[in-house]
């Protein structure tokens, strides 16, 4: 693949005893070296889909990302477009503009003057020469992280994720947002996390939990249109979030000592169903789960208005969050063939030149 090479400034920290002086004083130092960045066609980093919304500064906002090598690379439209010939070591996004400036304005050299004292918190030469190396890696990596697509350059990032959540208001009608995530991120018991090729679920679990609420409104302020979904990764999003609503259900309060027999036996069934699905993630055992804690839920309800009912009381599963957690994990899962043929459908039309 050819590649296109920028000379740019390294730095190192050291401190250093100046010529005629006795004590050490620290400073920075550095000086210039070779870096490669990748180049290819957008036949070649094809463009995998766009993300179009808004995102709170600016009216409109556009994220291209595109697909190279197995990897993905990210282009803003909000950000300054930004070519081969513009192309500069502040585009790196490593070092502080002072130090560059001062590069630039001759104020930093890769020698003192005088002699130095340690290098990187390296006493020894051999050392400090391997800190100093270690730090022209640095560049060198993070150069690797860049790539310029019919020009215009591009930045390596993790494709975001989907997350519908609901936020329960006082005193204001309760909000269901849809809006991108992170991959790592920590999903709660008020959300779903979906792989960003799955906004149709995420958008089927908020209409879900609309109508279970007494007043909520749907928030969305993006959309994600998918140009060559046959490039996106595969990924194991959707059965671990069942994972995870099955283990807020297990972890349920429940005091299974005052519960009738039936009771003990469902959930039972269902705590053998749920470690069976985590241990394998299998769809049918995720399946098997889902359906064994809403035969428990139908069960509970039926025993606890029998025991409430004494005390002039009742149990509504349909108002308990776990139940309302669980029933939306079981509309998206129960779902899941139809909205990947729908998907299916959108996604063959082409998109756009890029």
């Amino acid at each position: 693949m050819p590649t296109i090479e920028f000379e740019v400034p390294y730095f190192f920290e050291a401190r250093y005893v100046p010529k005629g002086k006795r004590k050490e004083v620290p400073g920075t130092f550095g000086g210039p070296m070779k870096i490669e960045i990748e180049c290819a066609t957008s036949a070649e980093a094809a463009l995998v889909l766009t993300v179009t919304g808004n995102d709170g500064f600016r009216d409109r906002f556009e994220r291209n990302f595109v697909e190279f090598e197995g990897e993905y690379f990210e282009r803003s439209t909000g950000d300054t477009e930004i070519r081969i010939a513009d192309f500069s070591a502040a585009d790196l996004s490593l070092h502080h503009r002072t130090d560059l400036a001062k590069f630039a304005a001759g104020a930093i050299t890769e020698k003192p003057d005088g002699e130095f004292y340690s290098v990187e918190g390296c006493y020894d030469e051999a050392r400090g020469r391997a800190a100093i190396e270690a730090k022209k890696e640095e560049v060198r990596e993070t150069a690797r992280t860049l790539i310029f697509v019919d020009g215009v350059l591009h930045r390596r990032a993790q494709l975001p994720t989907i997350n519908a959540s609901i936020e329960y208001r006082m005193s204001a009608t309760n909000v269901i947002s849809i809006r991108l995530g992170e991959t790592d991120e920590k999903a709660g018991a008020h959300s779903m996390t979906f792989g960003i090729g799955d906004l149709a679920s995420a958008e089927t679990w908020a209409n879900d939990r609309a109508q279970r609420e007494r007043d909520a409104v749907i928030h969305k302020d993006f959309d994600v249109d998918l140009h060559l979904p046959h490039l996106l990764p595969r990924t194991d999003i959707m059965p671990r979030e069942m994972i995870r609503i099955g283990q807020f259900l297990i972890d349920d309060d429940i005091d299974l000592k005052k519960q009738m027999d039936e009771v003990i036996a469902h959930w039972m069934v269902a705590r053998r169903a749920f470690n069976a699905a985590a241990a394998s993630l299998d769809e049918d055992a995720i399946t098997e789960m889902l359906e064994s804690w809403q035969k428990f839920y139908e069960v509970y309800e039926v025993c606890e208005n029998e025991v409430r009912s004494r005390y002039h009381s009742s149990y509504r599963a349909a108002d308990d969050i776990r139940y309302k957690a669980l029933l939306g994990a079981n509309v998206i899962w129960e779902n899941r063939p139809i909205l990947r043929d729908d998907a299916e459908f959108t996604r063959k039309a082409s998109g756009p030149a890029y």
